[in-house]
């Protein structure tokens, strides 16, 4: 997909109003922690206004991540400890990661466990990875940790177009970003990047969000972020697939087999402290209990989802038959007045109008009966269909049927004269007695485009010709 309409269905997507605005507390709290002189008091002030943010901020202050000599008791002192950088941080992440909670008996209940747990295994191994490498960025690299894969919260959702398509690319609740870019023009990092970019964050976390799929490159900060993003995102994985993350963190972080073991103990230990300060559901039970959730819940969304698809093919197959049946005559199977009327209204001046209509029908229901009557208009329909394809057909009422040719090339006198001559030599069936047609001709030119004076003209020919024995083809006069 080039890249142009890709940014296009992104910024599509955005503008859906997928993006809730910033609360006005959190907005308050960024705004004052980046003043020119942030005031501490006035920012710990702003952030009491939110019990959900105060809340968070104190256990934040009192949780293993942040060393502590003594039990943080306000919000003062909360903010002091943590700096407000990890106050802005904090103000930010509750935000964004305030997804819809599913219902118990809702089949993605799973995915958003998956995608919560996800986020605080990422949050603290990337900035335990960042710690290692480069703790300038630690922060930077947590906050990027917890919301790098807020995207898929998103995605689902909104559930977009395609998502049948995606749903199967999941991996232990984590889409493949090369499927996502395909199906939908956009990855989920491509999508987070945008909401911080939308919220006014820095590119030193949107671009490392962004691409923290792809290969790191560089020594800046930006690059060391990528990195622990990088490591966050396979212990992670490994983490809902039961997989060993000990050997993970050996083999990533390249260090020995006790410094690895005492680096999971950390981050297994502050992702429990993490999920119960930002109250996430991160699911119970061992790990490959919940490997096998999100394989039946990935079952069960694909069903529902084929499901519902069949749903809408067979709603619109249902929308498609009543917009044909609207325009078409039930008895013959050409279009009606109605579509005669609209297709009336584009001839202009090239196209030309045949009127006609079967030479003492009354007579035939008279005699034969109207059953008969109604087998003549239905055979009449059909050789009408069969032998008129340069223009349209229609039945305008009883017996009354016209054709519209819309090309000049299509001469509305040779059509006239065929469909009479064929119809003169079609003999009687049983139940369906033979019989003859009456026609009159206009030419577009002939009105100057108006389609009232075309009718006009095309009908007095018709009754000319009926007038003149039957049987007959006028177009002039």
């Amino acid at each position: 997909m080039p890249v142009s309409q890709a940014a296009d269905r992104l910024s599509a997507f955005i503008q859906s109003g997928v993006i809730p605005p910033m609360p006005a507390v959190a907005l308050e709290v960024v705004r004052r922690t980046r003043a020119a002189e942030p005031d501490v008091i006035a920012v710990a002030d702003a952030a009491g206004k939110d019990p959900a943010l105060a809340a968070r901020l104190l256990k934040l202050a009192n949780s293993s991540l942040f060393a502590r000599s003594r039990t943080v008791t306000n919000l003062r002192q909360a903010v002091m400890l943590l700096g407000l950088k990890n106050v802005r941080f904090t103000a930010i992440s509750l935000s964004l990661t305030a997804t819809r909670e599913p219902s118990s008996d809702d089949p993605a209940a799973p995915l958003y466990r998956a995608f919560r747990r996800r986020a605080v295994f990422s949050a603290v191994t990337a900035r335990e990875c960042a710690l290692m490498r480069c703790p300038a960025v630690a922060e930077e690299a947590f906050l990027c940790g917890l919301l790098m894969d807020a995207g898929t919260g998103v995605l689902l959702n909104a559930r977009p177009e395609g998502w049948a398509s995606v749903l199967k690319s999941f991996k232990a609740g984590h889409p493949d970003p090369e499927v996502e870019r395909a199906v939908l023009g956009f990855t989920h990092a491509d999508l987070m990047a945008a909401m911080l970019r939308y919220w006014g964050l820095a590119p030193l976390l949107t671009e490392p969000v962004r691409t923290h799929h792809d290969t790191a490159s560089g020594n800046d900060q930006a690059a060391h972020i990528v990195e622990a993003l990088r490591c966050a995102h396979s212990v992670a994985e490994t983490e809902l697939t039961a997989g060993s993350t000990l050997r993970q963190l050996v083999e990533l972080m390249r260090v020995d087999q006790e410094t690895a073991r005492q680096l999971q103990e950390r981050i297994s230990r502050q992702a429990t402290e993490l999920a119960q300060i930002m109250d996430l559901d991160i699911g119970g039970g061992a790990r490959e209990e919940l490997a096998l959730q999100l394989a039946d819940a990935q079952e069960s969304l694909l069903s529902d989802n084929i499901q519902q698809e069949e749903r809408v093919q067979k709603a619109e197959a249902e929308a498609q038959r009543l917009r044909v049946d609207s325009r078409t005559d039930a008895l013959t199977g050409l279009l009606n007045r109605a579509a005669f009327d609209v297709a009336l209204a584009d001839t202009g001046r090239k196209g030309s109008l045949v009127f006609f209509d079967v030479d003492h029908f009354k007579a035939i229901n008279d005699q034969h009966g109207h059953p008969a009557g109604d087998a003549v208009l239905r055979r009449l329909g059909s050789l009408v269909r069969v032998h008129s394809r340069a223009g349209e057909a229609f039945r305008c009422g009883g017996e009354e049927f016209a054709v519209l040719t819309h090309d000049a090339g299509a001469d509305g006198a040779v059509v006239a004269e065929r469909l009479r001559s064929i119809i003169a030599a079609t003999p009687a069936e049983p139940g369906a007695p033979a019989c003859t047609i009456s026609l009159g001709v206009a030419h577009g030119d002939e009105a100057g485009g108006d389609a009232k004076k075309l009718v006009a003209i095309a009908d007095r020919r018709l009754y000319a010709a009926k007038r003149g024995g039957r049987n007959r083809c006028v177009t002039t006069g």
